[in-house]
């Protein structure tokens, strides 16, 4: 659960999933609850509709730039924020716990019996460029 290092200074970090409901979560429009698991397996629940959400976006970028500027606790999947907790313009909270549904990416191409090169070729690119251990995981 990633958040801007002036958003830490302001309100503190929350030290247990518990302590969220007194911070200002930002949340996806769709998103109800998120279910986190401890380090020993403890499971965890983040109810959107019961926090002090702060804001409800329904634009991924909207939603990191919400959280780099200090906006609130955003739960972004690492693959998308990596670069900037490398960085230092995110921080990482809660560490120890992670989301019972592992997040995935999806490429989404129009069904056919034969692919296009493009297509193929877009894929092959895909899966140099991430493989198998993707570059967020490194």
């Amino acid at each position: 659960m990633p958040r801007s290092p002036v958003y830490l200074k302001k309100w503190g970090s929350p030290q247990h999933p518990d302590d969220l409901h007194a911070h200002q979560l930002i949340a996806f429009k769709s998103q109800t609850s998120v279910a986190l698991l401890g380090p020993k397996g403890e499971k965890a629940q983040v109810e959107h509709r019961s926090s002090q959400n702060r804001l409800i976006i329904d634009d991924g970028l909207s939603y990191k730039i919400a959280t780099m500027e200090g906006a609130g606790i955003g739960l972004h999947g690492l693959w998308s924020v990596h670069r900037e907790l490398a960085a230092g313009t995110l921080v990482q909270v809660l560490p120890d716990y992670r989301m019972e549904a592992e997040p995935a990416l999806w490429l989404v191409y129009p069904k056919s019996n034969v692919l296009t090169a493009k297509v193929r070729a877009f894929i092959d690119f895909l899966v140099e460029r991430i493989g198998r251990r993707p570059p967020w995981l490194r």
